[in-house]
């Protein structure tokens, strides 16, 4: 989900190659892991879907695509994501670090490439990370901030967990409740929570970058084991706010192990 800030930009991934060598090729073999791909556990995972009128959104998303709409409105997607075994490299036979957190702005969005019209995708426009030692990787991808985010979740017990996460230009914070049930506002785009859950269920393909320099990177999960529920949440974002940006749904996501790699065209 969130290992796409990590994939390398092309072009300057010589320091990024050196360092993702497997386990034998450091041991005198000739294997070498393949950069550009991320393997880890994700532990725990929220999203928060907020809408704007997808009329002001075209500026957001990179040559090639389009922003999903329903109803006259586009979706953001902001994702709060703790990690664990983290590897980068199939195999993990690179570099490991044992956790991270990870925060996302993302935008729902298709594709207008010939072959793929319908593809269904998230746009990352900002990615975070509070690992250092991710930033200073050299052939980070562009959409990496160079300053670590700092994010918060923390149980605050009766069925309550809050979350903040503050980065350059965002300050999110969120309080979501177990105890009460989740419910759509009175002048939502969808008929039911059914139908927003299947609606924003996240795709498959996370698009980073702009005009010409965009990657498609797959997240490879099992989707059978992938879970999510709807919650109840109480949430802001600067960033969003001063957009006129509106909440419409929160999710919970339960753990499960991904693999994040370049789509090969």
């Amino acid at each position: 989900m969130c290992g796409e800030a990590i994939l390398p930009r092309p072009g300057r991934t010589r320091l990024w190659d050196g360092l993702l060598t497997s386990r034998s090729a450091r041991s005198g073999g000739s294997e070498r892991v393949r950069a550009g791909s991320v393997s880890g556990q994700v532990d725990q995972a929220w999203m928060f879907v907020f809408r704007e009128p997808v009329g002001s959104l075209g500026e957001m998303v990179p040559a090639g695509f389009s922003p999903w709409s329903r109803g006259g409105w586009g979706f953001w997607n902001l994702l709060v994501a703790e990690l664990s075994d983290v590897g980068l490299g199939v195999g993990f036979g690179g570099i490991r670090i044992p956790r991270l957190c990870c925060f996302a702005h993302r935008l729902y969005a298709r594709s207008k490439k010939a072959g793929d019209p319908l593809l269904p995708c998230l746009v990352t426009e900002g990615l975070w990370l509070d690992r250092p030692l991710l930033s200073a990787v050299g052939g980070l991808t562009r959409i990496a901030s160079p300053r670590c985010a700092d994010v918060q979740v923390a149980c605050e017990g009766e069925g309550r967990t809050s979350l903040s996460a503050k980065v350059p230009g965002e300050v999110l914070a969120a309080t979501v409740s177990h105890r009460t049930a989740p419910m759509l506002g009175e002048d939502s785009v969808f008929g039911s929570l059914f139908e927003a859950k299947a609606a924003l269920r996240p795709p498959s393909h996370l698009v980073l970058g702009r005009g010409g320099r965009t990657q498609v990177v797959v997240a490879k999960r099992n989707e059978y084991a992938w879970h999510s529920r709807m919650v109840s949440a109480a949430v802001s974002s600067t960033f969003l706010a001063a957009r006129g940006a509106q909440f419409e749904v929160a999710f919970e996501i339960d753990g499960y192990a991904g693999c994040w790699s370049r789509r090969r065209e």
